[in-house]
């Protein structure tokens, strides 16, 4: 799935046991300011990249396939980052990349995954 540049929200079960799932991407110039809990649920992707405009994420629970996460930018430290449960169900989950700038941030806030954390 592409997700066209225009697209500023992806809420709740929108892609929730869409089994078959393996990718999404998003179009250069993305305007994805929202990821729902529950929107990217039970799915075959294996890892995601974020778009850098994201200042709503709740999360990418429950995706056993789910290898690595990149946030491309720190935006989403202003208060909208759930504490609980993000990435809870995804035990492929080896590695999330955060800017340099938010890694410690990052740490602190979702400190059950601060093994996971890779700057860059």
């Amino acid at each position: 799935v592409t997700i066209p540049a225009s697209v500023t929200g992806i809420y709740i079960s929108a892609f929730d046991q869409c089994t078959n799932l393996a990718e999404i991407t998003f179009e250069e110039g993305s305007q994805l300011q929202a990821l729902g809990n529950g929107a990217i649920r039970d799915t075959k992707i294996t890892e995601i990249t974020l778009p850098a405009t994201l200042n709503n994420f709740q999360g990418l629970a429950h995706n056993d396939y789910l290898q690595t996460v990149t946030f491309t930018s720190n935006v989403i430290l202003s208060g909208n980052l759930k504490k609980s449960g993000t990435f809870d169900d995804c035990p492929a989950l080896t590695t999330i990349y955060v800017p340099n700038s938010a890694l410690e941030e990052f740490k602190t806030t979702l400190s059950n995954y601060t093994d996971l954390f890779v700057g860059f």
